[in-house]
């Protein structure tokens, strides 16, 4: 019996209220963790966690991040994939 095991990537990233930690799965932002909080608190607690400083999508969604901080950017367009019900 095999396990099926996710691979999140992650990227750690200075922000004005604190470091940013943004996740990926299959080319998707799936979560930003801010400052205080866990990652578990997006339902990843037993998934597998990898630094991917190179993952095209973290890479443009820190970038866009910055925009927004520095007063540039008041909207993102980074491919997204959100869980849970339409109420939510």
């Amino acid at each position: 019996m095999g396990t099926d095991t996710r691979q999140i990537d992650r990227l750690t990233v200075p922000s004005p209220i604190g470091p940013l930690t943004l996740l990926a799965e299959d080319g998707y932002l799936i979560a930003i963790v801010f400052p205080g909080e866990e990652p578990s608190g997006h339902g990843i607690a037993n998934d597998t966690l990898r630094d991917a400083p190179d993952s095209p999508v973290l890479r443009q969604t820190a970038d866009q991040l910055a925009e927004y901080f520095e007063g540039e950017r008041t909207e993102f367009d980074v491919p997204i994939r959100l869980d849970g019900t339409e109420f939510q």
